[in-house]
């Protein structure tokens, strides 16, 4: 049963990351700690993570575990290799990532816009 509630919660989330959902959702992580799990899921460690967002270690650590935290669900393993992906963190890396591109996508088209002068 919590099993279940975590996968619905965590459907929701990436909903509403890929527009999905119109409404607002105050419960949504700051885009910090996205940006965190997405550079810890795209590098693999939470050191390379740390270095391509220029933060420290510690920061991009305390980030993960609250949005593991909130979510009630391991987004991620320890392993020999770094850090791998849970079936859940793959599902919201995807989300994020989705999410990230679209915002990135609609501030390239306001740079776009911007009169030049």
């Amino acid at each position: 049963m919590i099993e279940q509630q975590r996968e619905e919660l965590l459907e929701r989330y990436l909903r509403r990351l890929s527009g999905g959902e119109a409404e607002r959702d105050e419960a949504l992580p700051d885009l910090e700690v996205l940006r965190a799990f997405e550079a810890v899921a795209r590098s693999g460690s939470v050191a390379g993570a740390a270095l391509a967002l220029r933060q420290s270690e510690a920061r991009v650590r305390q980030h993960l575990q609250s949005l593991e935290a909130s979510l009630g669900v391991a987004l991620v393993r320890r392993s020999i290799l770094g850090l791998e992906l849970t079936p859940a963190g793959e599902r919201l890396a995807q989300g994020v990532r989705a999410g990230l591109a679209k915002i990135s996508g609609a501030l390239d088209a306001l740079r776009a816009q911007r009169p030049r002068g």
